[in-house]
């Protein structure tokens, strides 16, 4: 009896058509993300779900809808109480919390693709590392102009610093480079690979997002740790938190001295901007019915919330979108007006973030299955890696690697609801393991 390949067409093929498309969606979603247009990226996620329903994965596009329906019902319910109640409601919130919120209805009703082929998986990082390099040499330069760490965001915010307008654009830039840094570091095998790896990190350390490398040292440390049998993936893990600790501390040699500052202004001050927002939300929590069914999305604490406040963004909305809650003027904006006096402009110290944006405004039920969801996705990850494949067990620590920065991001701001900052990233998380899946060794099958 003799052994001969045996690659099934059907496979390969769907493997090929599935990649081919998943490319194109994932190079419209790269230039829209750059376009420097503040908050032009809300209509991505809701025009890659359309991309979805046409036919490139219809079943999540619907799962993806139904998602959104069933939330945006609860809600609903919720204001109908509220509205009996007598309690001032903000039904504009609602409605543009199905926008902000998309990229999360997205992640709720996403499942793992058709395996990608390698040679997808070879264009998407080639296109990556030199995505990355390009904004790293543009962050470069605009360090050098402005001499301000904070102008320090590649096309996201292209002229910002020019026209005084420096915003939260840091935050997505830094948040988006060091997610593709985990992704490039699934395969770095080539130079250019390597080299966009260190400029990412660079880039990421220079414009001083301190809570951002923080949660990033933390979780690839830990997952590489665990994952200490395969030593080549621990000293490149340990080569990328060594890069990142050293460019911290050159480029601000007080990191450490600020963190602990930090965390005493935040976490030990009991009149700190979040731990008043924390007992707002304690107490409309304290309702049963908002503890069943959320207060509704964009009431409290959201970027809907914050954005029809009427009070949030630097241009005026029309009227028929401007609307405040109760809960956001009693819950919130306690801890919005000592921002504004005490918070040094530092996202940190901002009173509204997703891990208390959720619970608040989705419910205890909602928030329940979302927990069950995210916490699938990590044994998932945590299973392959341990795999005896090394594709697999690296997509598993880098997985879980980044499911962690981005909850640990989410006690800082409200990051669920920042496209350009998470969409990419979260592309790339689900190329990442849908390539593992595709078996670089073809079946064996008996013949004589």
């Amino acid at each position: 009896m003799s052994l001969a390949i045996v690659q099934d067409p059907t496979r390969t093929e769907t493997s090929e058509r599935v990649g081919h498309t998943f490319f194109g969606l994932f190079l419209f979603s790269l230039v829209l993300i750059s376009i420097p247009v503040k908050n032009f990226a809300y209509v991505l996620p809701p025009l890659y779900v359309v991309a979805m329903l046409i036919g490139f994965d219809t079943v999540s596009g619907a799962r993806t809808l139904l998602v959104a329906a069933l939330v945006t019902a609860v809600s609903c319910l919720s204001l109908f109480v509220d509205t009996l109640r007598g309690q001032d409601t903000n039904l504009p919130g609602v409605f543009v919390a199905i926008l902000t919120f998309t990229p999360l209805f997205l992640m709720a009703g996403q499942r793992l693709r058709e395996p990608i082929d390698d040679a997808t998986f070879t264009r998407i990082r080639n296109l990556v590392a030199w995505y990355v390099l390009v904004q790293s040499a543009i962050g470069v330069v605009q360090l050098v102009a402005s001499r301000n760490p904070d102008a320090v965001t590649g096309t996201l915010g292209l002229l910002d610093f020019r026209s005084g307008a420096i915003t939260i654009t840091q935050l997505y830039f830094g948040f988006l480079m060091l997610g593709m840094v985990l992704f490039l570091m699934l395969d770095p095998s080539t130079w250019l690979s390597r080299a966009a790896i260190g400029a990412g990190l660079i880039i990421s350390a220079v414009s001083q997002s301190g809570h951002q490398c923080a949660f990033f040292l933390a979780a690839l440390a830990t997952f590489a740790v665990l994952q200490s049998r395969r030593v080549a993936a621990v000293l490149a893990a340990g080569a990328a938190v060594a890069v990142l600790v050293v460019v911290v501390l050159l480029f601000d040699p007080g990191t450490v001295e600020r963190a602990g500052r930090w965390y005493d202004h935040t976490v030990s001050n009991p009149d700190s901007p979040k731990r008043l927002a924390l007992h707002g939300a304690a107490t409309i929590l304290s309702d049963p019915k908002n503890l069943i069914l959320g207060t509704g999305l964009g009431q409290f604490s959201s970027r809907a919330a914050l954005i029809t406040s009427g009070e949030f963004l630097r241009v005026d909305l029309p009227g028929a979108l401007v609307a405040q809650s109760d809960y956001y003027r009693y819950g919130l904006l306690p801890g919005l007006d000592t921002f504004d006096k005490v918070g040094e402009g530092s996202a940190i110290a901002k009173p509204y973030f997703s891990a208390l944006t959720l619970p608040v405004e989705l419910g205890l039920p909602i928030i329940l299955v979302l927990a069950a969801m995210t916490l699938a996705s990590f044994v998932r990850c945590f299973r392959m890696m341990y795999s005896s494949r090394s594709r697999e067990a690296q997509a598993g620590m880098l997985g879980c690697a980044g499911l962690s920065f981005l909850l640990l991001c989410c006690c800082v701001e409200n990051y669920l609801e920042f496209p350009q900052a998470i969409f990419v990233p979260y592309l790339l998380y689900v190329l990442g393991l849908s390539w593992a899946r595709h078996d670089p060794e073809p079946s064996e099958a008996p013949t004589r």
